[in-house]
């Protein structure tokens, strides 16, 4: 494995003897690294970012003060397993990683085309970093996920568009000659019951899935009611033999600070519980979004899948067209429809001005589902 090091991180690793490469290497293996200058009141140092040569895949390492870059270089082949993890990738590949690991050596970073991607992708690292240790920011997602999924043009290629993660994708199956992933999934139909119509998607989702990252697909997958502003929880309900909710004892997910005065007293972190937790016998699954609108999705598990061999969270299917966020919860999206379908309402206007401000595009048939598959094919290639 080769690590390439920009001028700064040799400056600042004056042990590490830097040699040019005998001969040429496997771009896959190929890392170019940079110290990128990044500092907040809640994190000190800056970050360590690499950048895989093949995949554009970025490994990012915060916090990082001068004194700690040799440190932070020597951790950094366990970070890049611990990254390929998170994306799912098969044992026998983050093997082939390791074996190369074995054996590391460090070079100057000469290569002007490199140089220039990595500059551009460890900027956008570290202003990314930035909403992770803001105090002040929820963040209900994973650094490393995000961060790798951003899209990029590719002009050197000719290739228009393109993000770390599917660029990896397709080098690890050509390169290895076998599926990139192998892992158990479950296929999930979340509904939402609007009364004049359903909403409802099927989304597959790794069964260790953390409930605060699910919270984050279901932002992404009903993006004109959830935005992720308001306050969110998720249910279980007892049902009887009979299939009958018998009482609605509730277990409630999220950041306890931000219930302030709340009731609710039977809740754990999100953040510390997977998706898995939730499918017990005898109970349903809710997902309610923005208390006082009360958007309630219902969740089901339709089946699981013991050899997942794509990359997910993903949408599968879908249909009908969610309501807008903060619009007056399910009656009040009724009186919005009639509104915008009756220009003699009073409302008419109005809604229209509202509907056209929020960007939010109404069609008369709501059942019309116009959406972008996530995360795949949200973007053109």
């Amino acid at each position: 494995m080769d690590f390439y090091l920009t001028k700064k991180m040799r400056d600042a690793c004056p042990k590490i003897v830097a040699e040019d490469p005998e001969a040429p290497t496997e771009p896959l293996f190929n890392w170019y690294v940079s110290w990128v200058p990044f500092a907040t009141r809640s994190v000190a140092g800056d970050t360590l970012v690499a950048v895989n040569e093949a995949t554009r895949l970025i490994v990012a390492i915060p916090g990082v003060c001068k004194t700690g870059v040799h440190r932070a270089l020597h951790k950094l082949p366990n970070r890049i397993i611990e990254v390929l993890k998170k994306f799912q990738v098969r044992e026998e590949i983050c093997e082939a990683f390791r074996k190369n690991f074995e054996t590391v050596s460090y070079h100057p970073n000469h290569n002007r085309i490199m140089t220039a991607r990595l500059n551009r992708q460890a900027e956008d690292a570290a202003e990314s970093w930035y909403s992770y240790t803001d105090p002040d920011t929820y963040i209900p997602w994973d650094f490393d996920l995000e961060v790798n999924d951003f899209v990029y043009r590719d002009k050197e290629k000719k290739r228009n568009f393109f993000s770390p993660q599917d660029l990896m994708e397709d080098c690890f199956s050509t390169y290895f000659k076998m599926p990139v992933y192998n892992y158990p999934a479950y296929e999930l139909l979340v509904t939402l019951d609007l009364d004049l119509y359903k909403v409802w998607r099927r989304i597959i989702v790794p069964v260790d899935l953390s409930l605060a990252g699910f919270s984050y697909v279901m932002e992404k997958t009903f993006s004109n009611t959830i935005s992720g502003i308001h306050l969110h929880q998720y249910i279980l309900r007892k049902v009887d033999e009979n299939g009958r909710e018998a009482y609605k004892a509730a277990f409630y997910y999220g950041n306890p600070e931000l219930y302030m005065d709340s009731p609710m007293k039977n809740w754990a972190p999100e953040a510390e519980h997977t998706i898995s937790d939730l499918f017990k016998p005898h109970m349903n699954v809710y997902y309610n979004y923005d208390f006082g609108d009360d958007w309630m999705f219902r969740i089901e598990l339709v089946k699981t899948l013991p050899h997942c061999d794509i990359y997910s969270p993903k949408v599968k299917d879908g249909k009908g067209q969610e309501p807008p966020e903060d619009v007056g919860g399910v009656e009040g999206y009724k009186k919005f429809l009639e509104a915008l379908r009756d220009p003699q309402n009073p409302e008419y206007v109005l809604a229209n001005k509202w509907a056209n401000g929020r960007r939010w595009h109404f069609s008369v048939d709501p059942l019309i589902f116009r959406w972008m598959v996530y995360p795949k094919e949200r973007y053109a290639k």
